[in-house]
């Protein structure tokens, strides 16, 4: 994930500034001179945007910033931290419409609003039950799956393979001669 570095740094009267972007591991260069630098980054893509000092005396310096995943930096923009906890914890439901955070994320809903209603639905097609749904836009670390049982017991859950394109997924199974069939969908991330 790319972000902003800027520097900026008042020796002997003087205002210096300096900016990078970093790479797609968060490293960066910046060319400064000795003296104290106030360095900070894009508030989007790190854990801590504030500014961190640095004193460079020769040619070096260390300033590290901690690039958020998508679902960090989700969590910070509707819960106002990156945290895995408390409302914005991956099993908490703030908005009580019994859809958890991480099923808010993983298809594009607001965790503050009830979303009931909104989750793909299993749909009959012909002699096929099918689960298809677009990927919400610039969606990452997250993985989707499906599974099928007839009869729902512990044990008894099948994968289904995902037939669909990016960012197109596609969950289907046979009916066949069962009188009952259910699909869930499972999702997951690191």
């Amino acid at each position: 994930m790319n972000g902003n570095v800027n520097a900026t740094a008042t020796i002997g009267g003087v205002t210096y500034s300096t900016n990078t972007q970093t790479d797609a591991s968060g490293n960066y260069t910046l060319p400064v001179i000795n003296g104290t630098w106030q360095v900070s980054a894009n508030a989007n893509n790190f854990m801590n945007p504030d500014p961190v000092n640095a004193v460079i005396s020769g040619s070096n310096a260390t300033v590290n910033f901690t690039l958020l995943t998508a679902l960090e930096n989700w969590r910070k923009s509707n819960f106002n931290s990156p945290s895995n906890s408390a409302t914005g914890a991956d099993l908490a439901d703030p908005d009580y419409d019994g859809i958890v955070s991480l099923l808010e994320f993983a298809f594009g809903l607001n965790p503050t609003q009830n979303s009931a209603g909104l989750l793909p639905q299993a749909q009959r097609s012909g002699n096929n039950l099918v689960i298809s749904f677009t990927e919400p836009s610039g969606m990452s670390g997250i993985t989707y799956g499906g599974e099928w049982s007839s009869n729902m017991l512990p044990g008894s859950w099948t994968s289904v393979p995902d037939t669909g394109s990016a960012p197109q997924h596609t969950f289907s199974v046979a009916v066949g001669n069962n009188k009952t069939l259910v699909m869930r969908l499972r999702i997951t991330s690191p």
